[in-house]
Order: C-alpha cells, then sequence, then structure tokens
C-alpha cells in the first residue's frame, strides 16, 4: 500500500537489464591483435603458393643449366683419360754380351772372357787374367788325365788332404763339384772339377793376395766365365799340350837329386859344383834372350809335408816385386806350382815337389822366350 494514497500497489519485478555493450568507434585492421580469431582466407593465400612454385621451377633450371654446361668436360675425362704411366719392364742383358771367346783345339774347349783380360799358356791349361791389376785374382784353367772320379780327385788333393778345403759341393757345370781351399799361406782359392772321357778340368779361382777373401764382384766374374764354359767336340782325343821335338833338345841330367829335364841344344849350361844344404845353386842355362836357373830346396822342416804351391808362394814372397800366383798343375804325375815375378827378368818361377821326400825343384824362367816355358817343365821328372 502506498502510504500517500492510502492505495494498494501492485510490485511487478522485471529482468536486469544486460550490460552494455561497448561497440568501437573505429575498426582495427589487425583483428588477431584484438584477440579476435579470424579464418584464413584461401584466396589470400594463392600467390603465395603461386610464388613459390614459380621459384621452385626457376631454382630447378637453373641448377638443371649448370649440371649440363658441366656434362662436356666430365664426359671427356671418361671417354678420354690420360695415360696412365705403367713401370717398363727393365729388359734381361747378357752380361757376357761384347766378350771375347777362347777356343782350345788341343783340349776341345771354349769360353768367354772380357774384352780387358788376357789368356796365357802354361803347361797343360790357361790362365786368365787382368793385366792391368797385379790384385785381382787370376782364373786358371788345368787338364790332367786321371782315371779317379772328380770327387776321389778333390779329396787327393793336397789342400783336402790338409783339411784345407770346405765341404766339396755339386758345381754350376753339369756333372761337377766345387770347393773353396786355403793354404797355410792363406791365399784363397775355389776350384770346379768337371770330367770329360779320361780328363779332369780344374778351372780355379787364385788370390793373389794372401789373407785377403774374395769379394762378390770376384766371384760372380768368375761364376760368369765359367757359365760360358763348354766342350766343342767330346769325341777328339787330345794331344800332349806341347813337345819339344821342333829343334834339336839335350837332357840335362842330375845325379845328386835325381831328376832331369830337356832344354834347347844351342843354351849353355854353367854348373855350381859347391853343393850347399836347404838351398842349392846346381845349373845355369843361358841362351839368346833366355836363361834358366835351377835350385834344389831341401829339408827345410816348415816345408815337410807342405805342397808345391806354398814353397812357391812362401818363397816369393820376399822378392822385393809383386807376384802373381799362376795356378797348381800336374806334369808326369808331379805336383807343380807357378808364380810371376814382376821385375825387369820376367821371371816365372815352377817349384816341382818330389812326391816321397822333402824336397822341392825350384825352375826360374827369365827373358823374352817364354814360349819355351812350358816345353821345358814338360820334360821334367824325377828318375827316383
Amino acid at each position: 500500500m502506498d502510504p500517500e494514497t492510502d492505495q494498494e500497489t501492485t510490485f511487478n519485478p522485471q529482468p536486469p537489464a544486460p550490460p552494455p555493450v561497448n561497440v568501437p568507434t573505429s575498426v582495427d585492421p589487425n583483428p588477431a591483435a584484438a584477440g579476435l580469431y579470424i579464418p584464413p582466407n584461401p584466396k589470400s593465400s594463392f600467390p603465395l603458393i603461386v610464388f613459390l612454385i614459380v621459384l621452385a621451377v626457376i631454382g630447378a633450371y637453373y641448377l638443371g643449366t649448370q649440371k649440363f654446361l658441366k656434362l662436356p668436360s666430365q664426359q671427356a675425362l671418361t671417354t678420354t683419360p690420360s695415360p696412365e704411366l705403367l713401370p717398363t719392364a727393365t729388359p734381361t742383358t747378357n752380361p757376357t754380351a761384347g766378350w771375347q771367346t777362347y777356343t782350345n783345339p788341343t783340349y776341345q774347349f771354349s769360353l768367354k772372357y772380357p774384352q780387358t783380360y788376357v789368356i796365357s799358356n802354361i803347361n797343360q791349361g790357361i790362365t786368365i787374367s787382368d793385366p792391368k791389376s797385379l790384385d785381382t785374382p787370376q782364373i786358371t784353367i788345368t787338364v790332367n788325365q786321371s782315371a779317379l772320379s772328380v770327387q776321389a780327385y778333390a779329396q787327393n788333393t793336397n789342400a783336402c788332404k790338409q783339411n784345407l778345403c770346405t765341404e766339396i759341393k755339386k758345381g754350376l757345370l753339369p756333372d761337377s763339384i766345387e770347393y773353396t781351399s786355403v793354404q797355410t799361406v792363406r791365399f784363397q782359392s775355389v776350384d770346379t772339377l768337371v770330367k770329360q772321357g779320361n780328363q779332369i778340368f780344374d778351372i780355379s779361382l787364385n788370390a793373389k793376395i794372401a789373407s785377403q777373401p774374395f769379394t762378390d764382384s770376384e766371384i760372380g766374374l768368375y761364376r760368369q766365365i765359367l757359365s760360358t764354359f763348354q766342350y766343342i767336340n767330346s769325341n777328339v782325343t787330345p794331344t800332349p799340350l806341347l813337345s819339344p821335338t821342333s829343334s834339336p833338345w839335350t837332357i840335362y841330367q842330375n845325379s845328386d837329386y835325381n831328376f832331369s829335364f830337356k832344354y834347347p841344344a844351342d843354351f849353355t849350361l854353367k854348373e855350381d859344383a859347391v853343393k850347399d844344404n836347404l838351398y842349392d845353386q846346381l845349373a845355369q842355362f843361358i841362351g839368346t834372350n833366355f836363361q834358366i836357373n835351377i835350385k834344389a830346396i831341401q829339408g827345410i822342416d816348415i816345408y815337410k809335408d807342405q805342397s808345391a804351391e806354398t814353397v812357391a808362394r812362401r818363397e816369393t814372397a820376399d822378392s822385393g816385386y809383386t807376384t802373381s800366383f799362376i795356378g797348381n798343375s800336374t806334369i808326369n804325375n808331379l805336383s807343380v806350382a807357378k808364380v810371376t815375378v814382376n821385375d825387369p827378368q820376367h821371371r816365372l818361377i815352377a817349384v816341382i815337389a818330389h812326391p816321397t821326400t822333402n824336397l822341392f825343384i825350384e825352375i826360374t824362367l827369365s827373358g823374352t822366350r817364354h814360349q819355351l816355358d812350358d816345353q821345358i817343365l814338360s820334360t821334367f821328372q824325377f828318375t827316383q
């Protein structure tokens, strides 16, 4: 009721009014900044997609053209590669090419030897040496008649008898043997023995300096020469190398030491009547440009059971001149060693060993007629 009117009023409740809506007076160009979600417009993304596609096409085209421009040079490298340098094989050379060939019609063999070397005849063989060097070892080839095998022949040499040779082994030549020996004065030698029929060829490398072993090059040269050795006619029976029958010869006989040999009849003989102990000068034989001296070496204790080579080397060691050992040979079944003395007389000294006693005969040949050396020595023999 209303107190002023005393009228009763009716109360009709009204719903509350909604809050006021703030309507912006201007539109925000960035709806997202205003916190409103605006769905993407497909039309607005289309130019971007087109731009990216065009950019990809241009990039692909660029890369393709660059690869195409480089392709010819790569193909050229593939189709025409630079030649590869392969190692050139070194041709195998013959170390004996250009060497001289030596043929021995008497003993029916041949071999090759260096151009700078010379060959000298010795009794029953040859020597091959370097004339410009007094120290270079020389090679000696001697031929001896023997019924023994090469093995038995080697074991019967003075060096092997005195246990001064190495173990006998197979040699370089077919059916040959090889051994190294060092004599008591320490001169080394390497021997190859090979037999043809009843002949034994002893091909020996001989040192000229005591106590000096062979070098690899010296052994190599020896084996190269040895490899060229061959028989030229195995059906020919050898004849003696030299025989002093072309001119009158006289026989010299010595009754004190029981030996003899022949010498040219035009030589003058001068005998020494005085007999000496140990070293006994016996005789001189004087010819035109040639001379022979004979000496007996007997009863010297250090020479007992020694070889002719040992005595020859020792007797010439103090000559005051350089010497060259030529080699060993056999004359009428007697052991002979030869040494040359490089003095004005051009001496060749041969030492012949008595087979049973401590006796050595030294024969010195000097002068310019050395073609007589082997002829004279080939006639030597002990009569008892």
